[in-house]
């Protein structure tokens, strides 16, 4: 697996009973990647500047990936049909960190932390 630039975050999840694991870096680019085969699955999902932190989350029954970057958005994405749901989220600084707890997105930027829900 070669994601051709410096990775900074990497998030795991099950899709369809496949492991794959989501790399974000500084192509600005989070590319997909079986962990069965070693092989890039589908198309980079990109941003307009270095994706600099993923994780996931299960909506709905569904497995996502939310992305965030150094161009100031958050992107959530269905990890089966590879689609960005919505808009990006815009933040008011680059985004330094993203997690999941108690079922909320938790997005560090800035010198700031918000805690959003999904709809």
């Amino acid at each position: 697996m070669n994601h051709g630039e410096m990775i900074f975050t990497v998030a795991t999840a099950v899709v369809d009973g496949r492991p794959i694991a989501a790399t974000g870096g500084r192509d600005r680019a989070l590319r997909l990647w079986d962990l069965t085969t070693y092989e890039e699955i589908g198309h980079p999902f990109t941003h307009d500047a270095t994706v600099v932190a993923a994780t996931t989350m299960v909506i709905g029954e569904r497995p996502h990936v939310i992305t965030g970057s150094a161009d100031q958005t958050v992107r959530l994405w269905n990890l089966a049909s590879g689609e960005q749901i919505g808009p990006a989220w815009r933040f008011s600084a680059p985004i330094n960190a993203l997690d999941v707890a108690a079922g909320r997105l938790v997005v560090a930027f800035g010198q700031e932390i918000a805690a959003l829900t999904p709809c």
